[in-house]
């Protein structure tokens, strides 16, 4: 994979800019919690996919869904399955889906590509294999999804090579193929983010197939006996109850509740005793679920739980949960578990018959053990019954296992709001003293006594101070937002006066790069109910932005709008070389900087004002063209008219 490309927009051609490197460690830090924020989205958007497929039903049906999930993630142009016939390979279906923009010549060199890719793949013959003109194609928009942008983000301008992955599961036949061309080149994060999402997509349809096909065949084998209607109507019970026990595992991320869910969704249906033990990160045991179907046998519930597995027994629990391999007693003997001849007079008294055990397995980790034991109800567990458990404990397992990566999430997330709100307020403390002892020694020392190397060094002292206090309210407000306890203290606000304000604590600064202001703003009359610091805060950002990228000589505009049915809708207009539409996605996340100036602030700023204005009940979005400028919009919707009708108001000097 190439280095990106961090080539100025406004540098001549053959010209390369390297990115600079960040010799801070705020920059470093920076770096670091935007990665985790974007692993953080981009688990919760696997997460959900994950949702869609535990219920897979068909491509028509399931596959549309996810591109929602993937698209919010990853700008799609064009997304090509194809799935071929295993046995066979003499024809494939390729579905494509792709954004409106997109022709049909773009297309038909998309379908071509993924399906040479499979016959390749798969060792056909490209010439008699599943090649374009055997391909039964199918073609739909990704308008036609609903919850899917009709436009493509804008396509940066390198060569952008579509991705083709195969769908197979571990060691099986490849089965189809995937093609994804994005709006913009992947980069690695991308690129693990479409194999994670087609490794879930290929277990699904796997999944889906095998089952398909079980159902095929017990339906073939029903047909042939002509059995008795009653295992028609089991195995109708059991889709029932996996749709069941998905949608409990669905409503929680709490792995406690997805235990407690699926013991009282087996027990009576599967299983008269129902056993969980959940193993920590130690490699210890705990029995956390013991419950029967009959009441009064709940009391010896504690008995049970004296026996959980302990790494140097031979009970089948501590089998399982050693080997990972699934464990079937169609009849229980005392010699089923040797060496516990009081787990054997307990599984007496619960008149234990037959036994299963499935592992808990999750991304390659066994995470406990799943126990069915039958009883008063005199079932016999048999193959069937085995398979069916662990796609039981296949569904639990991974419910868990996302629920356990949710809470590592939140428990991440609240260590960095702790340590952050701690760092700031102790650093926050000593600067005060910093700032107020130089502005002591400037106000009692003369000029002269001062002396030319002293003033300078007092200058650093006050402007490194300010900036850190900057750099600390920033930080206090991300935590704020994050926490959802960001206060606003609304009034009513001239909306002309206001941005008079805003381009008035810039002036100094846009006066030392030789950047010409302007304000095109409505008549007198008009205010706006809002936090006027915090609004002066968000115009202190925007400007503040524009006057890094402008260069000298150029121009930054600030207009307003209002009417009563819209609100106040302002603009901060720049001139400068604009934003890549690559990067228009990423300007109001958090911590997140052009490369051009990535040692020039934390790269909050923007983060905050999309939050500050969301507070208000705004929205705010940017429009760029790469060469001629960026246009911050954002509204607020509470307006009102205070004096008479004024005319239409003009440009005017700032």
């Amino acid at each position: 994979m190439s280095a990106p490309d961090h080539r100025d927009p406004g540098a001549p051609a053959g010209t390369a800019v390297q990115r600079p490197r960040r010799e801070r460690a705020s920059g470093t830090m920076a770096a670091v919690d935007e990665d985790s924020a974007r692993a953080r989205r981009q688990l919760a958007h696997l997460y959900t996919i994950s949702k869609v497929l535990n219920r897979f039903e068909s491509i028509e049906r399931t596959v549309p869904e996810l591109l929602q999930s993937v698209s919010t993630a990853i700008a799609l142009r064009v997304v090509v399955l194809v799935v071929g016939e295993v046995s066979t390979r003499a024809r494939a279906r390729a579905v494509t889906w792709h954004a409106e923009d997109v022709d049909e010549a773009q297309l038909r060199s998309a379908r071509e590509r993924a399906a040479s890719t499979y016959a390749y793949l798969t060792r056909a013959d490209p010439g008699a294999g599943p090649a374009a003109e055997h391909l039964i194609e199918e073609d739909t928009p990704l308008t036609a999804t609903p919850g899917l942008s009709a436009t493509a983000a804008p396509r940066s301008g390198k060569n952008l090579e579509p991705l083709v992955l195969p769908l197979v599961v571990g060691r099986g036949p490849i089965f189809g193929a995937l093609l994804v061309e994005g709006a913009a080149a992947f980069d690695e994060a991308d690129l693990g983010f479409v194999n994670a999402f087609v490794n879930q997509l290929a277990v699904a349809m796997d999944r889906h197939a095998t089952l398909e096909a079980r159902q095929a065949a017990a339906d073939r084998r029903r047909a042939a006996a002509e059995e008795d209607s009653a295992v028609h109507l089991e195995a109708e019970q059991r889709q029932r109850f996996l749709a069941q026990i998905s949608e409990q595992f669905a409503a929680s991320l709490d792995p406690r509740e997805t235990l407690a869910a699926v013991v009282r969704a087996t027990v009576p249906f599967l299983a008269d005793l129902c056993i969980i033990d959940e193993l920590a990160a130690d490699g210890s045991a705990t029995r956390v679920e013991v419950v029967f179907a009959d009441p009064d046998k709940q009391s010896l519930a504690d008995h049970i739980k004296a026996f959980c597995p302990a790494s140097d027994w031979h009970t089948p629990q501590a089998t399982v949960i050693r080997s990972g391999e699934p464990c079937l007693v169609p009849e229980l003997h005392p010699e089923t578990i040797p060496d516990h001849p009081a787990h054997d007079e307990v599984m007496k008294l619960v008149g234990a018959r037959s036994m299963i055990v499935v592992p808990l397995r999750a991304r390659g980790r066994t995470l406990g053990a799943l126990t069915l034991v039958s009883a008063e109800s005199e079932r016999q567990y048999a193959p069937p019954d085995l398979s069916f458990a662990e796609e039981i404990g296949h569904r639990v397992a991974l419910a868990v296992d996302n629920g356990n990566l949710y809470e590592q999430a939140l428990r991440a997330t609240k260590l960095r709001q702790d340590v952050l709100a701690i760092v700031s307020h102790d650093v926050k403390n000593l600067v005060a003293p910093i700032s107020y002892c130089a502005a002591v020694l400037r106000a009692s020392l003369s000029e002269e006594r001062l002396g030319a190397s002293a003033r300078r060094a007092l200058d650093t002292i006050e402007r490194c101070s300010t900036r850190m206090n900057h750099l600390l309210g920033d930080l206090l407000d991300v935590a704020s937002l994050e926490a959802g306890h960001l206060a606003v203290e609304k009034s009513w606000v001239a909306t002309d006066k206001l941005a008079e304000e805003a381009l008035e604590t810039v002036r100094e600064a846009a006066a030392q790069q030789a950047i010409h202001l302007e304000a095109d703003l409505p008549a007198p009359g008009w205010e706006l109910c809002c936090d006027r610091q915090r609004l002066l805060q968000v115009f202190a950002n925007l400007l503040g932005n524009a006057i890094k990228f402008v260069p000298k000589g150029g121009a930054i505009r600030v207009r307003a709008s209002t009417s009563s049915t819209h609100g106040a809708v302002f603009v901060v207009e720049d001139n400068g070389p604009g934003i890549r539409g690559d990067q228009l996605g990423h300007v109001f996340d958090r911590y997140w900087q052009a490369p051009k100036t990535a040692t020039l602030g934390s790269g909050l700023g923007l983060a905050i004002c999309k939050g500050l204005i969301e507070a208000h009940g705004g929205t705010i979005w940017v429009e760029s063209v790469v060469g001629v400028g960026s246009k911050f919009f954002f509204t607020v919707p509470q307006v009102r008219r205070v004096g008479p009708e004024n005319d239409p108001p003009g440009t005017s000097e700032a």
